[in-house]
């Protein structure tokens, strides 16, 4: 990926994923107290979206 503006975009958005599930309760947007599989489910697909865009900005640099 030759684009580092999208990659830091993909990571940002994951990262934001993570920090909006993790904390979905407080912020009200909870169903219940505790967490549930959604918010699981929005945390681990913020991680990967985060590692995803990493793994991009990783391959996208120049080799020395």
């Amino acid at each position: 990926m030759n684009n580092p503006v999208f990659v830091w975009i993909v990571i940002g958005a994951g990262i934001l994923l993570v920090v909006i599930s993790a904390f979905a309760d407080r912020l009200g947007l909870g169903r219940s107290p505790g967490t549930g599989w959604r918010q699981t489910l929005g945390v681990v697909v913020g991680v990967l979206v985060a590692l995803a865009g990493l793994y991009l900005r990783r391959r996208a640099k120049p080799s020395s």
